[in-house]
């Protein structure tokens, strides 16, 4: 996925530009050498770089080149379109300018105006940025996006946001935040400030992202919350996994708390960390350790009566049925559990545990 950051460039060699073909060609001599005005099915190249435009002013004392109309260079293994580019062999420096288009494989950029440094290995593009691998199902897009070559590192700003597609659900996964950085090696995004993470049935907010593209994982840190279908979560540290776009469990460390709600009852259970399993998007059950506390309302079917359970131990197990409890377990050692039920007989403001925050 991270290959959506690499911005590709056509770099030219150190050999100079060579033409292949022009319908017509107009030869000036000028103080600072020939001139070379091209028109018609213009063809050029240098070494692998295949250029084709439908104009072209070439300045061979400079090696610099100015290409326009339906421009397009292809090198093998990238190939671009734009309306113009801008070539400066002295400095080594590409401009393409006007409905940019490079394909790399499966991959595809569209920007307004990209600028490739070949000294520095260093891409710009920016303008309407649009990144897309049609083989994951990831797009990204953003106002200005800057890739290093050498360090296989990149970062978009700009409003940036990133949407993952699950290719067996007419669903997505957005992730936006005020910055985007990605490795390409480590297959790694961090999403900083204002980040927001949303789907059908789940939201996330948090100040820093950082997506694990080869484990399917994101960790959520600096003031994490979840809301998946009808619970809620927080802690120190939410961690994510995902299955294509679905939410398949995960773990919350410090501070960790779940809320769960339904249209009579607000359960929680929290401790120092939380492993979840989820099945389709679905939260089936929660594991607390370490200073677990857990509150929850229980109905008899029979009666309609309800109470209130409220349980500590070092471990518990909850599994869930629709949102609702369904199966607990508490275990300590060499501690004990504890646990107390109370009746409900009124309409009792249900809470959540402030102190666990």
């Amino acid at each position: 996925m991270l290959g959506l950051l690499i911005l590709p460039a056509f770099g030219f060699a150190v050999q100079g530009l060579e033409l292949v073909h022009a319908d017509s060609l107009v030869l000036l001599n000028t103080d600072k050498g020939r001139v070379q005005n091209l028109y018609g099915n213009v063809q050029m190249i240098q070494d692998d770089a295949f250029l084709q435009c439908e104009r072209a002013i070439f300045w061979e004392a400079d090696d610099r080149a100015h290409l326009q109309d339906n421009v397009i260079i292809y090198d093998g293994k990238h190939t671009l379109w734009a309306d113009q580019v801008d070539y400066e062999g002295i400095t080594r420096i590409e401009k393409a300018t006007g409905h940019v288009k490079v394909k790399t494989g499966d991959r595809l950029l569209f920007a307004n105006r990209m600028v490739y440094n070949q000294e520095t290995n260093v891409v710009q593009a920016q303008g309407d940025v649009r990144m897309e691998d049609w083989i994951k199902k990831v797009f990204l897009t953003g106002a200005f996006a800057v890739y290093n070559r050498a360090e296989d590192y990149g970062w978009i700003r700009g409003n940036p946001e990133m949407v993952m597609v699950d290719t067996t659900e007419s669903d997505t996964l957005v992730i936006q935040g005020l910055k985007m950085e990605g490795w390409g090696k480590s297959q790694r995004v961090i999403v900083t400030d204002s980040v927001r993470i949303e789907k059908s049935n789940l939201f996330a907010s948090c100040q820093k992202a950082d997506y694990l593209a080869d484990s399917s994982m994101l960790v959520l840190q600096i003031v994490p919350f979840v809301r998946q279908d009808r619970q809620e979560m927080t802690g120190d540290t939410i961690r994510i996994n995902l299955e294509e776009t679905r939410f398949s469990g995960g773990e919350i460390l410090g501070h960790a708390l779940v809320v769960s709600n339904d249209s009579t009852s607000n359960n929680w259970i929290a401790g120092r960390h939380i492993s979840l399993e989820a099945d389709g998007d679905t939260l089936r059950k929660v594991i607390v350790t370490g200073q677990a506390e857990s509150r929850f309302y229980v109905e008899d079917d029979e009666s309609d009566d309800t109470g209130l359970n409220t349980i500590t131990g070092d471990r518990i197990e909850m599994h869930f049925d629709s949102s609702r409890v369904s199966w607990v377990q508490v275990q300590s050692d060499p501690g004990l559990c504890e646990g107390k039920y109370m009746p409900v007989v009124s309409d009792t403001l249900k809470t959540n545990p402030g102190s666990k925050q």
